[in-house]
Parts: C-alpha cells; structure tokens; sequence
C-alpha cells in the first residue's frame, strides 16, 4: 500500500513539476509546437517509407542526420531563452526542404517500381 502511495505521489510530483515548466517555456518564447510536430511528421514517413521499401536503410540514414540537424538548431536557438521570428523562419525553411527531399525519395522509387 506505501508503495503505490510513493509511486502515486512521485509521478504526481513530476506532472506538476512538468506542468509548472511549460508556462515558464512559453512565456520565455522558447515553445516551437508547430516545427516539434512537422518533425514529427517528418520521421514518421521516413519510418513509413523504409518499411514500405520506398526509402532505402542508407537514404533513411541521410534523412535522420539532417533532421538531427535542424534539432541541433532548435536547441542553440533555445538555448539563451528565446526563439526569435527569423529563427523560426529558418527552422521552417530547413523543415519544408527535409520534406521535400522525403517526398522525392518517396516519389522516386514508387516511380522505379512502376516502370518494372
């Protein structure tokens, strides 16, 4: 019974101590929802494409290091506290060309497997 109290009141514990982080984020100008779920988004066609065969491991591999890349980015550009419009701006240039580049690697080898 103690035991499912503690575990009950440290994950508590970490709910609220979350929860009192996110307003501190936002009100800092650090919060990017929108660039966070495009890579999401991002990651889960190249997931979707390597196990449809359409990206191959080594294409995959490229896809993975750029959006790295961006997430590399994000976290300097959060870094002293706040993302700023033209920081924004770059991430969501980098996010559309990294999506582009799945598109035509999704593209192209659905258009190698009709010519066969």
């Amino acid at each position: 019974m103690t035991s499912k109290f503690l575990t009950t009141s440290l994950l508590a514990s970490a709910l609220f101590a979350g929860l009192g982080m996110t307003p501190v984020m936002a009100r800092q100008g650090t919060s990017t929802p929108a660039i966070d779920q495009a890579q999401r988004a991002i990651n889960v066609r190249i997931q979707q494409g390597l196990a449809s065969g359409k990206i191959t491991p080594s294409e995959a591999q490229v896809l993975y290091r750029r959006d790295r890349e961006i997430a590399a980015r994000e976290s300097r550009f959060k870094a002293d506290g706040r993302v700023t419009a033209k920081d924004r701006e770059k991430l969501r240039s980098d996010i559309e060309k990294l999506n582009a580049e799945v598109d035509r690697m999704l593209n192209n080898r659905r258009n190698d497997h009709n010519r066969r």
